[in-house]
Parts: structure tokens; sequence; C-alpha cells
């Protein structure tokens, strides 16, 4: 049976990388802007389009304009937001087995079944798992010590985790 042990401090950088490996592993959060783009498009093509009411396509664009104008600082707000929570700064124990997730920081100790998680993340970067909308864990692969370690733990998981729980993308 094998089982991980791993230190990581929830720092800016981490949560710099977690943001950035979170919104690259959905289709909407790679293709936000052009998701912006085509709400400023179809916003201007109703607008032009429809002579008796040339309102009707304006939320669109304002929409789309407004995401434009937010998605070059995505990353840092939602860092910012997130160095609010209480395990910003802090320094969590990873204890992970073939069936659950352990968390230790501070004098807090809470344990995850993987049957009870709503899904685990694998990127190239590291591993996100969500245990509830509100609650999720984001273990960078630099906190691992060799490449040998991050393929066990990711045959770990994926025999642990049911199949339609774990979504894996290395690419």
């Amino acid at each position: 049976m094998m089982k991980f042990v791993i230190n990581q401090k929830q720092s800016r950088s981490l949560l710099e990388e977690h943001a950035k490996s979170s919104f690259n592993f959905t289709f909407l959060g790679r293709n936000e802007l052009f998701v912006a783009i085509t709400f400023v498009m179809v916003g201007m093509f109703v607008y032009l389009l429809n002579e008796e009411n040339r309102l009707i396509g304006l939320p669109a664009m304002v929409i789309g304009l407004l995401e434009i104008i937010k998605y070059p600082n995505r990353v840092k707000r939602w860092v910012k937001k997130k160095e609010k929570e209480i395990i910003f700064n802090k320094d969590l124990l990873f204890d992970i087995s073939k069936d659950t997730l352990k968390i230790t920081y501070d004098k807090l100790v809470k344990t995850h079944a993987f049957s009870n998680m709503r899904k685990c993340l694998v990127s190239k970067t590291g591993i996100l798992f969500k245990i509830s909308l509100a609650e999720y864990y984001y273990i960078s692969f630099k906190s691992l010590e060799t490449k040998t370690e991050e393929e066990d733990l990711l045959n770990t998981l994926i025999e642990g985790f049911r199949e339609e729980q774990i979504i894996v993308k290395r690419t």
C-alpha cells in the first residue's frame, strides 16, 4: 500500500499556479476571452440587424466588453480572493493513502474519503481535490521530491477514485 505525506505552504505563488492550472482545465476557462468576444459580436449583429428594437443587442455587448476588460487580471483577482481564506500562508500536511485524504494545518485535522469527494482533477502542474463546491485543495507537483513519486501518487489516485470522479489532463 502506497502512502504519501506532502508538506506544502499555501503561498501566493502556489495560488497563482493553482489558478492558472484550474483556468486551463476546462473548455470555458481556456477559451474565456473568445467567449467574451463572441458575446460582443452577437450583440453587435443583433443590434445592427434588429431595426425595430436595437436595444436588444446591448446587454450581450456590455457583458462581452466587461469580460474582455476583466480577462487580463483574472488570476490576480482569484488569488487576492483566496489570500483572505484561513489556510493562506499556512503549512498544510497532506496525508494520502489508497482511499483517503487527510489534511492537517494548525491544530485542525480533516479526513475525506475519496468516495465522498466530488472530483479529483490532475493537470500537468498538480492535483486538485474537490471536496465540495466550497472546499478544495491543490497539491503542486513541485512539492514532491521525485518524478517517480509523482507517478506513484497518480497511480494511487487512479486506483482509489471511481473512474467518473478522476480526470487526468497532463498535456
